[in-house]
């Protein structure tokens, strides 16, 4: 903690404190032969009060085993199945912030892809489900259901992560614990441009998304 000084009311003034990590990163799960890069610009709207991540990279001491890195660790390539793979972008207190990401191939695969937050050292399988994932990752599944801490939960109306080339952004709400997902700028929590399965979802209202409050930690 920082004391800067004395108010006006004669009390302290604490200014200038330091950020206070959740232990929580943006993370992938990957399957082969699949893969994603960071996008680090985006065409796409930003909504207000949130940002977007903008100097991240895949994290070379926190890649799943045999995966491969490339592009300045912008790249992740998956050479091994149902393996995590952390960014360098921890998630701090207050933080609302956006990850963008491009998907490289499919392989026609389903329920092995991943995209979401974890907490390092203490998520490392591949599934983030069963006896050995633990109970501190939320995320969704690339055929449409979303996870938190072990559960997932159908919502086979959501967007499929199926399209090499597809854009996907993930909107992660600290201070309201929620996060969002869109795919192709398309509507949040989308099915397509015409059809959602939360209506009026929108970060910057706080509207619709994934309760995330049952993290551990965050």
């Amino acid at each position: 903690m920082i004391i800067t000084g004395i108010n006006a009311t004669g009390g302290m003034s604490l200014q200038n404190l330091p950020p206070i990590p959740t232990g929580y990163y943006f993370a992938v799960v990957s399957n082969i032969p699949n893969g994603f890069d960071i996008l680090v610009s985006t065409s796409y709207s930003i909504p207000s009060g949130f940002s977007l991540v903008t100097s991240d990279t895949w994290d070379p001491s926190r890649n799943g085993v045999g995966n491969n890195l490339s592009n300045n660790n912008l790249a992740l390539r998956t050479t091994a199945n149902n393996n995590t793979t952390f960014t360098t972008k921890q998630i701090f207190k207050g933080d609302k912030v956006i990850m963008s990401f491009k998907m490289y191939n499919t392989g026609g695969l389903g329920d092995n892809l991943i995209v979401g937050i974890a907490q390092t050292g203490l998520v490392n399988s591949g599934q983030w489900t069963g006896s050995t994932a633990g109970f501190y990752n939320a995320g969704f599944y690339d055929d449409g259901p979303y996870i938190i801490n072990n559960n997932e939960t159908f919502s086979t109306g959501l967007t499929k992560l199926r399209n090499a080339g597809d854009i996907i952004d993930l909107a992660i709400d600290e201070p309201n614990k929620k996060m969002w997902k869109r795919i192709n700028g398309n509507p949040w929590m989308a099915l397509d441009a015409a059809q959602t399965t939360d209506v009026g979802a929108d970060p910057a209202t706080n509207t619709g998304g994934i309760n995330i409050s049952a993290l551990i930690g965050l």
